[in-house]
């Protein structure tokens, strides 16, 4: 193990009601991280992430996949760093169902002609307490670094997902593995109804639905453009990885689907589904716009209830979306892609209606966001990362979501965030989809109006204004209005 210098900052930030965020930063001071792949809560209460590090952007060794353990205050109190020549673009951290104090750690590698499984088992103190290295595969096909995908199911063992190039017949081949977190192999099985002649590089599985079990497979083409759209292959596959549905899904309202790198499937409960994706369209000046679709399906596969996030020239992009019941989904996203962004949080009713929004993280770096945990107390925790820059840094932000209680006590919470506050030049407001606001106008301490506008909404110039508090009055098209202190800072 490599001795690893680490600088741990803890920011502590108010939001609505009584509650707070809990942003966690963890910076390497030689290293860039790339990628988050997952989070898990431990028995006493902490949590521990998984990431990979590098010692330089694209050049240089890699140096394996770090674990953090830290408690709910931020406090670090374990880490490992498992060493790994090539870091697997994806692997598996997930708890064992059976020994809730223990952990596992898989993924593939391919070695000469041979496919490897490998699977090491950690206990709450990071400490490697088991190894197993399945044999998988033997083959000259190639191997498809990309394509493939695990899960943890209902009873407990780990399903995995794999292609291979056969490269005389130039197509990939899909399989399927089920293996114990006890390192047996029970079941692998070819579907050949899953067999593509391109890579499907962004692809996904997990669970469809409980009862009966089933599982679902779906992928896209990663190099899909406005004049290629090849659609979502959605299969839907029982326990015993037999295919009992096949769809095919193409586009939104006369606009496609775009690639996105978390394609996510979430089942609400026995009727219905999530899923979320990015879609493009093009404005009068042939702008590429791209916004977060999020459709509810029936299990016959009907979009009954479709609702649009980020409609923005900023390229947000799509990343996860949990149902903990039908009135209740999060969905979180990052609202730009190539240039510093912030990231969005969003409780949903089962209308797909806004219940509350929150925006974190500055906007002076860029972040790429990929995991969200609900965790057991019911606070929701987003991993993400930053890469490119020197040192590289990943963070935890864990929110307490306490809108039941902000309901029973009478609280007001708004149809729209407005971010930064405080505020230097323009303040930026985005608003629910089932909301439409019709003014803003903004008062001094003296009661004096300073600002008005009925149109370009999203945004409120400030920066001509001098220092000091305002009352920021937003009216809705109902007729509701909603007053914010806004601070103006010099």
């Amino acid at each position: 193990m490599k001795k690893l210098t680490l600088i741990f900052t803890l920011l502590i930030t108010a939001t609505f009601g009584q509650a707070q965020e809990i942003v966690t930063e963890f910076w390497h001071e030689n290293g860039l991280y790339f990628n988050f792949h997952n989070i898990v809560e431990t028995s006493d209460n902490c949590l521990i992430v998984e990431c990979p590090l590098f010692e330089e952007a694209f050049v240089g060794p890699d140096l394996g996949v770090m674990f953090y353990k830290f408690s709910t205050d931020g406090i670090v109190t374990d880490s490992l760093l498992i060493e790994i020549q090539d870091v697997p673009l994806r692997t598996m951290f997930d708890c064992d169902l059976e020994h809730p104090d223990n952990y596992v750690f898989a993924y593939f590698e391919k070695v000469h002609d041979t496919l490897l499984f490998r699977m090491k088992t950690i206990d709450k103190t990071l400490t490697i307490i088991g190894e197993e290295n399945l044999v998988i595969d033997c083959s000259p096909m190639l191997f498809s670094g990309y394509s493939y995908d695990f899960f943890v199911d209902s009873f407990g063992d780990i399903i995995a997902s794999y292609s291979l190039n056969d490269t005389p017949n130039e197509f990939f081949m899909t399989y399927f593995l089920r293996i114990g977190f006890d390192g047996m192999l029970k079941d692998r099985k070819e579907v050949p109804e899953i067999r593509f002649f391109d890579d499907l590089v962004l692809k996904h599985t997990g669970i469809y639905s409980e009862s009966p079990l089933r599982y679902c497979y779906w992928g896209s083409n990663h190099n899909a453009d406005i004049y290629d759209n090849p659609p979502i292959r959605f299969y839907v596959l029982d326990s015993l990885f037999n295919v009992v549905d096949e769809q095919r899904f193409y586009s939104y309202q006369n606009c496609f689907y775009s690639h996105n790198w978390e394609q996510h499937f979430a089942t609400i409960d026995s009727l219905y589904y999530l899923h979320v994706n990015t879609y493009k369209k093009l404005d009068s000046n042939y702008y590429t716009i791209r916004s977060i679709l999020l459709e509810k399906r029936n299990r016959n596969h009907e979009v009954t209830t479709t609702a649009l996030f980020g409609t923005s020239k900023l390229q947000p992009e799509a990343l996860r979306v949990i149902a903990i019941d039908c009135n209740t989904i999060y969905l979180s996203y990052m609202t730009t892609v190539g240039e510093p962004n912030h990231l969005v949080l969003l409780r949903l009713d089962g209308g797909l209606n806004i219940q509350w929004e929150r925006h974190f993280l500055s906007e002076d770096m860029f972040h790429w966001a990929t995991c969200m945990k609900v965790l057991q107390d019911g606070s929701i925790a987003v991993g993400s990362y930053v890469y490119g820059q020197t040192p590289g840094s990943i963070s935890v932000v864990v929110f307490n979501d306490n809108y039941d209680s902000l309901e029973e006590q009478g609280i007001v919470v708004r149809p729209y965030t407005y971010y930064p506050n405080p505020v230097q030049d323009n303040l930026h407001l985005q608003y629910s989809p089932d909301v439409k606001p019709t003014s803003i106008e903004l008062y001094d301490l003296q009661g004096r109006l300073v600002r008005a506008q009925k149109n370009g909404l999203e945004s409120l110039n400030m920066a001509d204004l001098p220092s000091g508090t305002y009352t920021m009055r937003v009216k809705m098209e109902d007729g509701k209005v909603f007053s914010d202190k806004i601070v103006k800072k010099s």
